[in-house]
C-alpha cells in the first residue's frame, strides 16, 4: 500500500477514478506531450481518504525523517517522485513515465530508489489542475483518495 500511495502522491491527480474503461489504447510513447497544466514540480499539500483529511505521514507511510513529497512531471512524459527529509535530502525516490488521455492519467513506476521494478507498477486515475494547484483522485480497493499539490 505504501508504494501505491507514494505513486499517487507523486501525482496529486485524481489518479484512480477514471482508468476503468474497457478501451485499451496501448502504451503511450514517452515522446507524447502532456498538458502544460500538469508539467511542473509539485509539492503535496494534503490528502483525504474517504472524505476525511488524513495526516500525510500516516496516509503515505512516511518514516520519521520524511518531511515532504515532491513529484515532477515533464512534458515528454517522464515522471519522478521524491520524499524529502527536513534538509531536502531524498529518503525515497520513484522514476518512470506518465501518460494522459483527457482527464485520465496513468503513472508507470519503473524504478524505486534507483532499483528497477519488474514488472513496473501502473496506477491510473483522474487529474485536475487550476493555476498553481493540482488534484489527483484515486480509488484503491474502495478507498477514495484525493491528493492536493501546489507548484
Amino acid at each position: 500500500m505504501r508504494i501505491f500511495f507514494r505513486l499517487l502522491l507523486t501525482f496529486g491527480f485524481a489518479i484512480m477514478l477514471g482508468a476503468c474503461g474497457s478501451k485499451d489504447n496501448g502504451p503511450t510513447s514517452s515522446s507524447t506531450s502532456l498538458p502544460a497544466q500538469i508539467v511542473a514540480t509539485w509539492t503535496v499539500q494534503s490528502i483525504t481518504l474517504n472524505g476525511v483529511e488524513t495526516q500525510l505521514a500516516e496516509a503515505l507511510g512516511w518514516g520519521p525523517t520524511t518531511a515532504t513529497l515532491k513529484i515532477t512531471i515533464e512534458g515528454n512524459g517522464k515522471y519522478s517522485s521524491s520524499e524529502l527529509d527536513g534538509k531536502g535530502a531524498a529518503v525515497y525516490t520513484e522514476t518512470g513515465t506518465a501518460s494522459v488521455d483527457g482527464q485520465n492519467i496513468t503513472i508507470t513506476v519503473e524504478a524505486v530508489n534507483g532499483q528497477p521494478l519488474n514488472p513496473a507498477e501502473k496506477k491510473s486515475g483522474q487529474w485536475a489542475a487550476s493555476g498553481n494547484n493540482l488534484t489527483l483522485t484515486f480509488n484503491d480497493s474502495g478507498t477514495i483518495g484525493v491528493m492536493r499539490f501546489i507548484k
